[in-house]
Formats: structure tokens, sequence, C-alpha cells
């Protein structure tokens, strides 16, 4: 439900739209949500409602680009646009993080990503580095080193810190809207406040 909120503004609004556009992230997501709860949740009488979603996930993953693993990304997270998203399946991200286009985690080793982190068009990130939690990567960085401090902005070839922002960009717009929303509904649920995978 979190990503259901989060990506609202990017479904499909109204019958025609739905029918004629349909909007392909958001039975990604649910494919997505689904093979990580499942795999934790392994019987044979889930094995159909596996398989359908294994299948759902594969043909939409290859049809918006994006090779995201299942158990990768906390809850929150908002994928702006169609694109090739490339997350190993070492990497670790955050509840509410921002992914936007053409972002790679790169090779196999362990990253630890906060919550609240944005990633603009053309991020790389490198090695197993930390990032703290509303850490924001300008477009065009590559990230080969950790930065554990909360509310940085990074950027450059190399990246490196530009400034440290209060607030972050996440405390400013429609991030703090939908945050309160999703943190409602979780208190509501009953759910602890940080899911360890």
């Amino acid at each position: 439900m979190a990503d259901d909120i989060m990506n609202a503004h990017l479904y499909s609004q109204g019958i025609f739209s739905r029918i004629f556009t349909p909007c392909l992230l958001k039975p990604f997501l649910h494919s997505m949500r689904w093979l990580d709860y499942l795999g934790y949740h392994k019987c044979w009488w889930n094995l159909p409602l596996y398989l359908f979603h294994r299948f759902r996930y594969y043909r939409l993953s290859y049809r918006l680009g994006y090779e995201i693993p299942p158990a990768s990304l906390g809850y929150g997270v908002l994928i702006s646009h169609y694109g090739s998203i490339t997350i190993n399946p070492a990497a670790k991200i955050g509840n509410y993080c921002v992914i936007h286009n053409n972002v790679t985690f790169a090779d196999g080793d362990y990253k630890q990503i906060g919550d609240r982190c944005f990633f603009g068009t053309n991020v790389v990130v490198a090695h197993g580095i930390t990032l703290g939690n509303g850490c924001t990567v300008s477009a065009n960085s590559l990230v080969n080193r950790s930065y554990p401090g909360s509310n940085v902005l990074l950027g450059g070839m190399t990246a490196k810190v530009l400034r440290t922002q209060n607030p972050s960009w996440f405390d400013e717009g429609i991030g703090l809207d939908k945050y309160n929303q999703i943190e409602h509904l979780r208190k509501k649920m009953g759910l602890p406040e940080k899911i360890v995978k």
C-alpha cells in the first residue's frame, strides 16, 4: 500500500486511460512485493500464486527496463520514470527512496542505503558503500565512497559532498504529506517502524 500511495500520481487515471494507456508500474510493484512475501512464506499451496507473480514480474521487468530484485527495496519507493534501473541483489535500499531512470547499483558488493534518499538520472553507485538517511545524489554522479552522514547533497564524478541540506528534499514537498499518510496507515495496521530483512 505504501508503494501505491507514493506512486499514485503516476498511475493511469480514468477509465479510458486505464484501458488504452495502462500504467505498468503498479502491477510490477505488486508482483515484486508478492514475490518478496512468498519468498519468506514458502509452502506448496502458495506455488500457483508464486508462479503467477514470478511470470508477471519478469515480463514487466523486461517491458519496463527494470532489473530490481524483489527483496532489495524498502517500502514507499517512488520510481518516477520507465527506463533502465539496475540494482544488484546485495544492495539494500531504505524506505521512501526516489529512484529515477538509468540508475545503476553496480557490481556485487553489499550496499546499505538509508531512508528517504533521492537518486537522480544516470547515477552509478559502485563498491560496498553506505549512504545515510536523507541523502540526495544529483544527476550524472558516480558514488564510490561511503557517506554515512544524513541530509547531504552529493554530486560529481566521483561524488563529493556539495552541501548539507536542512530540511532535506523529502521534508519540503509532496514527500512529507505522503510520508504522513503511510506512517498513519502503518500505525493503524500495527506494523513495526523498521522492517528488517
